[in-house]
């Protein structure tokens, strides 16, 4: 109890492929007696049948988004690029904690169609939102 686990020990088994280190400023300390986190971490399993990411390092830094009617927001370009790297134009991307929806937003942007799970109706009213919104300000592009 109190021991914090690292992502890998809960992980173990899985055939990690690639770790990407989201790099945010800022973070929230609430005094927690130990360094700030500013990264999280992405965590790719097994080797990727397609792979359009030739010359990505492994940081990616990016501000998270900003008034977000979420109290977990992160970029666009996050779901955005990890999407475009590892899919072709029309491929199905499943995002099994949808949240507001940035990821299905993301995947609409650059031509792939998604599904969304979310447990919370509020958050889906959010993401349904801004689906449509997505569809009146920009046109879907490889």
């Amino acid at each position: 109890l109190g021991r914090v686990l690292h992502p890998m020990e809960w992980l173990a088994g899985f055939p990690l492929w690639c770790e990407i280190i989201w790099s945010r400023p800022g973070g929230v300390a609430l005094n927690a007696g130990r360094c700030v986190q500013s990264d999280e971490r992405i965590f790719q399993f097994q080797k990727p049948v397609t792979w359009h990411g030739e010359g990505l390092l492994t940081v990616w830094e990016m501000q998270p988004e900003r008034g977000a009617e979420h109290p977990c927001p992160f970029p666009l370009e996050l779901p955005r690029r990890c999407i475009a790297t590892t899919t072709d134009v029309g491929a199905i991307v499943l995002d099994p904690w949808l949240g507001s929806g940035t990821t299905l937003v993301a995947a609409k942007q650059i031509g792939r169609r998604g599904v969304g799970i979310e447990r919370e109706e509020k958050y889906c009213e959010i993401a349904a939102r801004r689906l449509q919104q997505e569809s009146l300000l920009t046109e879907t592009t490889a």
